[in-house]
């Protein structure tokens, strides 16, 4: 039987849908939908909160693990977020897996975190101080707040596309189908605008890549007005007409 490994981030995972939890994906996300209506069988590689040379990583490693019969979705995310690999002890990542995701939300103050999430129940609340103080304690808000006060928006379009491309090559080189999506538009090569002619490469390799003709989850479900969960990510409604309005006859006729 053929494997259809998704990767990406939240959106992929399903964040906020009502079968997903911290420790369980959801089968209810475009790319869950797209392995049930194949008859494939389905391996989320995704996670929440995914960089995109984390998304990189991930994909590579399934498919390293799995070898045969894959077929590969992919859905890249924000830019600002990006990874180091870090001494950290991060208990919550797998043991291959030796990077930290690193974003200008780890930097913010608690206080400004409760204001960015809205509402939320004393639970959330609990969860979002321990993970905020975890954050202060093994360093990852310093080097968040760094980042952010010097890092230059070619630096995280650089590490983008880069993730891109290399996906790209591996992917193409070892004779495996996929297809690319995104997130939010600031994902999409074309947005990635610099003068350097170094990250302009980059960007022309990876509008080479087979993109779907699907226009990215997140503004396409603001736009018709989808609701949204806790953490504003689509609900079963948007991934269940996404999948039937741009990939179901795509995975049909090409997959």
């Amino acid at each position: 039987m053929t494997k259809l490994i998704a990767v990406g981030d939240s959106f992929t995972w399903g964040s906020d849908l009502s079968d997903s939890n911290g420790r369980k994906y959801s089968m209810s996300t475009y790319s869950a939908l797209a392995a049930t209506h194949l008859n494939y069988e389905y391996i989320c590689a995704a996670a929440p909160g995914c960089s995109n040379s984390t998304i990189s990583r991930r994909c590579i490693h399934h498919c390293e693990t799995i070898k045969d019969n894959l077929f590969v979705m992919v859905m890249w995310t924000y830019t600002p977020r990006t990874e180091i690999y870090t001494k950290l002890n991060n208990p919550q990542i797998e043991k291959y897996d030796n990077f930290f995701t690193v974003s200008g939300w780890h930097g913010m103050d608690f206080d400004e975190k409760v204001q960015h999430w809205g509402a939320m129940n004393e639970g959330q609340r609990e969860h979002f101080k321990r993970e905020h103080v975890g954050y202060e304690k093994i360093g990852v808000a310093e080097i968040s707040r760094n980042l952010v006060k010097y890092a230059h928006d070619n630096w995280f379009y650089y590490e983008t596309l880069k993730s891109m491309v290399m996906t790209k090559l591996y992917l193409e080189s070892n004779n495996i189908p996929y297809l690319f999506f995104t997130a939010c538009d600031a994902a999409k090569p074309s947005n990635m605008n610099s003068s350097d002619d170094y990250i302009e490469t980059f960007k022309n390799i990876a509008l080479g890549a087979n993109w779907s003709n699907a226009p990215s989850l997140l503004e396409w479900s603001r736009q018709n007005n989808y609701e949204v969960g806790f953490g504003s990510h689509p609900l079963e409604p948007a991934h269940e007409a996404y999948f039937n309005e741009f990939i179901k006859t795509t995975m049909t006729c090409g997959a």
